[in-house]
């Protein structure tokens, strides 16, 4: 299930500074017309990339770069919505749901060497296909999302790319239509998946899988699905645990977002009131996206230096 999140979107607009006395919000030109999932610092701008079509006042199919000055669109466009990137081999590496980019057929992942696209080890079948996160693990590109084959070699939602050839991880991680991984994170040297799938090895549905470097597993967390629309939607190492964000129900825990501290699973009992789409570490700060209203409104929280009392901004 791939599920449209808010992440840092108002990000597009503003820059948030934090000093010991003060803590502001400023302006990034105009911004963008749309929604931006993905933000990431790279040869020296920030890149934007999302469902939008206009950035600063000029034409920038769902990618943009911004200078500290001024928007710009890169060479060529990417038709459709840009979910995830990473810096990777000295190139932008982005992740979508597109199969075009600047007029070639290039499937849901490309590359940007800051002159000009290319696609990464051939391309991900287009029918309903989408990456939506990706990670740099011990010298490789880890891809997650919904997909079933790349460069015509059956995956599971995850594949591997150690510089020339995909690897599909053992037997992935399989799911139902539409489902799959939606963020990918590496904490103390292993490979965190989060998102919606089956239990390796078994027909069970879990939310959170860990790849040790030969094989799969899935913490024994019991995190069960609430709804339809539940699952794990966002991972971030903050403060030497990886926090999970999501939608999801575990006796006792039933808030919407726990830690994990590479043994026991703990709520982080903020009282939150929706999922919990996006998550984003700063110096002391956890930030989060957590939609109010769906598809109208998103409220960011701060977790403030690990104690759970929340901030609103």
């Amino acid at each position: 299930m791939k599920k449209t999140t808010f992440l840092l979107s108002f990000f597009a607009f503003l820059f948030y500074t934090q000093t010991s006395s003060a803590q502001n919000w400023s302006t990034v030109g105009t911004g963008t017309n749309g929604i931006i999932n993905v933000l990431d610092s790279a040869m020296g701008k920030l890149y934007a990339g999302g469902s939008f079509t206009i950035a600063g006042g000029i034409k920038a199919l769902n990618i943009a770069s911004w200078n500290g000055t001024r928007w710009d669109s890169l060479k060529g466009n990417i038709n459709y919505n840009v979910n995830c990137m990473t810096m990777y081999n000295n190139k932008l590496v982005v992740g979508g749901g597109f199969d075009s980019v600047d007029g070639m057929f290039i499937s849901d992942v490309a590359t940007w060497d800051g002159t000009s696209w290319d696609s990464l080890g051939g391309n991900i079948p287009v029918y309903n296909s989408v990456v939506n996160a990706m990670v740099v693990y011990n010298g490789n590109l880890v891809i997650g999302g919904h997909f079933d084959s790349i460069n015509n070699m059956p995956v599971h939602n995850i594949a591997m790319w150690n510089g020339t050839s995909w690897d599909s991880l053992r037997s992935g991680l399989p799911s139902n239509l539409y489902e799959g991984v939606t963020a990918l994170a590496v904490y103390n040297n292993k490979l965190y998946a989060a998102g919606f799938f089956k239990n390796p090895g078994s027909t069970d549905s879990v939310f959170i899988a860990r790849w040790n470097g030969t094989k799969w597993d899935t913490l024994n967390t019991n995190l069960t699905r609430a709804t339809y629309i539940s699952g794990a939607f966002a991972l971030a190492v903050f403060q030497n645990k990886l926090y999970i964000g999501g939608s999801m129900m575990n006796a006792p825990l039933t808030d919407f977002l726990v830690a994990w501290n590479d043994t026991v699973m703990s709520s982080v009992n903020l009282g939150l009131t929706g999922s919990v789409e996006s998550l984003y570490p700063n110096n002391n700060y956890l930030y989060m996206v957590v939609p109010l209203l769906r598809f109208l409104l998103a409220n960011t929280t701060i977790l403030l230096n690990g104690t759970a009392q929340p901030e609103t901004h």
